[in-house]
């Protein structure tokens, strides 16, 4: 699966702009949203999935592409938890 990242501050890249370019020029009809953040805070509630017309959400959701979402952090993953582990362990040696 093609996987298209984006980041929240304007001034950082890709933008929510930029994927979207991206997500149109290709066709997608529907995405899938996940933060990439150890946990899933507010970021992930408000700004990726809120019910404002400026969450990500919304913005795909308008732009006439289906959403689906998962507002968990990586963290609650057992697979990159065990990652994670092992790094910080390897880390402390």
């Amino acid at each position: 699966l093609p996987v298209h990242i984006g980041v929240l501050e304007d001034d950082d890249y890709p933008t929510l702009d930029d994927v979207l370019k991206r997500l149109k020029k290709k066709g997608v009809k529907k995405v899938f949203m996940r933060p990439m953040l150890l946990t899933g805070g507010d970021h992930a509630t408000v700004d990726m999935a809120g019910d404002q017309p400026d969450s990500w959400k919304n913005i795909v959701s308008g732009a006439g592409i289906e959403v689906r979402f998962s507002t968990k952090g990586l963290g609650e993953n057992n697979l990159y938890r065990s990652i994670y582990i092992k790094r910080i362990e390897k880390a402390l040696r």
